[in-house]
């Protein structure tokens, strides 16, 4: 296991400290990853969710060209997956998150940007639209790629109409 202490301890990943969630910034997290759904990672025990990126869920369905269903949330995931397969993967922390998952910018083995390569294959959105990643998100739309094959509920709407 590869974890950089630049400024913290093995009790704050216990939740053994108070510190704040901006304490966690600049911790380094590498190892082999095992993909989640389409935005989250565990590494070594560690729960890691992607900077600037909102992916369908597990339970989500979308519509292809021809308006047939499919399981985008599962698509989205094989694709992430499929990212992290090749070796270590590589998370720079930001903070925790509201579920105390580590919200983090992650490369992999050949140093791509996950959230961005996952924009741009068109199975996930950039959170915020002033990003840099925003540009990606028109190219996989232009080219139909993902979820802009057809039609799709945006994650964060799929979540608040699934917990109703």
């Amino acid at each position: 296991m590869m974890i950089s202490y630049d400024k913290i301890s093995e009790n704050i990943f216990n939740n053994k400290s108070n510190y704040s969630d901006n304490y966690y910034a600049n911790l380094i997290i590498k190892d082999i990853a095992e993909a989640g759904d389409g935005v989250s990672l565990e590494i070594n025990g560690k729960q890691i969710r992607l900077f600037n990126v909102d992916a369908p869920e597990w339970d989500q369905k979308c519509s292809n060209r021809t308006g047939e269903e499919y399981a985008c949330g599962s698509e989205a995931s094989k694709y992430l997956r499929a990212l992290v397969k090749e070796g270590e993967v590589r998370c720079k922390v930001l903070r925790k998150d509201y579920y105390k998952r580590f919200l983090s910018i992650c490369t992999n083995q050949a140093g791509k940007n996950l959230s961005i390569e996952l924009i741009k294959a068109g199975w996930a959105l950039p959170y915020y639209t002033n990003s840099e990643y925003y540009e990606y998100k028109h190219i996989a739309k232009k080219a139909k790629k993902g979820i802009w094959q057809g039609e799709f509920t945006l994650p964060r709407i799929h979540r608040k109409l699934r917990a109703k």
